[in-house]
């Protein structure tokens, strides 16, 4: 594949500290990471592991105009929901019983058909813990809703759809441009005046953003302030201790080297929790993730035909790809 103009080589900064603990005693983990998946850099990236808290640290991240250049081309820029057709009787009545699940647990709907179908999806646990995912742990109320790396838009309009009260913010302007084509708010990281907003929020979504911040424990800090007392927040990102690391070394999707700066382990992001105030962090188990993460990583190693797994040996893997969790903001 052709790589387009890549990322200036003078434009990264040398990151010499864990993003969620601060301990600067780093040691090497594992090298030969490219922008396998969307060709934004030619560059060859490294990962340290932190000696304290086991998370994972990316050797040079992008600065100033770099940064935009690092997301040309995401996937974030386009829109990607699509209405879901039904065809035959079967389908109709799961599609019947899906949107109740939805319309019941999301938006408190008292229709008596709602309710049966979300009955009907509670049977089947796969396929309510993907609706629970795919809303994010919505509140059965309506809600103020802060998506924060709000992407194209999509969560926004469905959760806006369900009757909720929403707003969006990303760190970039191509993917802010497009969600306010879609008649949804939203507005630019750096819009938002001494890190505040004019109201608190009832529920906060960070899906796959925490990955791309350069202090990760300042902006959970300003989640928290950001909540009303009570309020809830869904977060997800990669797992700094994900089985695919070993399995697929430099080619795992989780890296995504210039654009994820650090990985956490589900231990650091805790704490870095519940220092800024949350309390009742609940991990998620995720089973819908292990595979197609395989096919990905399988792949692009197909297609390049050469490998790394150049790792320490003192590896401590579980099986999630994925830290997926809740928690509530305290008083």
């Amino acid at each position: 594949m052709a790589l387009p103009k890549s990322v200036h080589a003078d434009r990264f900064v040398d990151q010499t500290q864990c993003l969620f603990c601060g301990s600067t005693e780093l040691s090497a983990f594992i090298d030969g990471v490219q922008d396998w998946y969307f060709r934004a850099s030619d560059k060859t990236f490294a990962f340290s592991r932190c000696d304290e808290c086991a998370s994972l640290v990316l050797d040079k991240r992008p600065d100033g105009d770099a940064i935009a250049q690092a997301y040309a081309g995401y996937y974030t820029h386009d829109t990607s929901i699509q209405p879901i057709r039904h065809s035959g009787l079967l389908q109709k009545l799961w599609g019947r019983a899906r949107n109740g699940y939805i319309n019941a647990r999301f938006s408190c709907s008292p229709s008596l058909v709602d309710r049966v179908g979300a009955h009907l999806i509670s049977a089947f646990p796969v396929r309510r813990e993907r609706l629970e995912m795919e809303y994010r742990r919505l509140p059965e109320t309506r809600s103020a809703v802060l998506d924060y790396g709000c992407g194209n838009g999509d969560f926004l309009a469905k959760a806006r759809s369900l009757g909720h009260e929403v707003m969006g913010v990303d760190f970039d302007p191509e993917a802010v441009d497009l969600v306010r084509s879609r008649g949804l708010p939203a507005c630019l990281v750096d819009a938002i005046e001494d890190k505040a907003f004019s109201r608190s929020f009832d529920h906060i979504t960070a899906n796959h953003v925490i990955e791309h911040v350069s202090d990760p424990r300042a902006l959970i800090a300003n989640f928290a302030k950001w909540l009303k007392p009570g309020g809830s927040i869904f977060m997800e990102l990669p797992n700094a201790r994900a089985r695919g690391i070993a399995e697929h070394g430099n080619f795992w999707r989780g890296f995504e080297a210039p654009r994820h700066f650090a990985l956490p382990t589900f231990d650091a992001l805790k704490t870095a929790l519940v220092n800024a105030g949350f309390a009742n962090v609940s991990r998620i188990v995720r089973k819908d993730v292990r595979k197609s993460m395989d096919q990905i990583a399988l792949s692009m190693i197909a297609e390049v035909g050469s490998q790394s797994k150049n790792l320490p040996v003192d590896l401590s893997l579980d099986e999630e790809e994925f830290i997926t969790i809740t928690a509530v903001s305290g008083d």
